[in-house]
């Protein structure tokens, strides 16, 4: 009798481990464990072909943007809210995501912003929307055309909300 064992790639194994941490795991010991943000993102970047590039933003509720792909006018750009609850960090996983999304639009045509919002319960709530509010403030200051920050209610819309479902 033969059984057939399945090899699970990295990305399956730290999915795996994330989903088991969530459900024994209390909040602090979670955020204990990841690495913070800026570490995710230090460390995506040293393997992506992307240049690091982080903007900080000055305010009430100070922010700072990780940046896949440079902006410039006429470039739609991804303001991405990584999911986590407010509570988890940002992962190797959501930047995947990211550039597997400018892969498909068009690594020239798209940037993405990742807004590496404060961790409850550093910052409660709403202080992490108040971040977001500061971030999209700042990108139309800086010249970012409205047109050019769709609202993307759901992931896998984002090519058809870009304007671009026929590639």
């Amino acid at each position: 009798m033969y059984i057939a064992i399945r090899t699970r790639s990295r990305r399956e194994i730290r999915i795996a481990r994330s989903r088991y941490a969530v459900r024994v795991l209390s909040i602090s010991q979670i955020q204990y464990l990841m690495p913070p943000s800026d570490s995710a993102y230090r460390e995506f970047i040293r393997s992506a072909p992307v240049v690091a590039d982080i903007t900080e933003i000055a305010g009430d509720a100070p922010a700072r943007l990780m940046w896949l792909g440079q902006y410039r006018p006429g470039k739609k750009v991804l303001l991405y809210f990584h999911g986590g609850a407010y509570v988890m960090p940002l992962t190797q996983e959501h930047l995947m995501y990211c550039e597997y999304v400018r892969g498909i639009v068009g690594r020239e045509e798209l940037a993405v912003a990742v807004l590496e919002y404060e961790n409850s319960p550093h910052k409660r709530y709403p202080y992490q929307l108040m971040q977001a509010s500061a971030v999209l403030a700042h990108l139309l200051a800086s010249g970012v055309n409205p047109e050019d920050v769709p609202p993307l209610p759901r992931p896998h819309r984002v090519c058809e909300r870009m304007g671009i479902a026929d590639r």
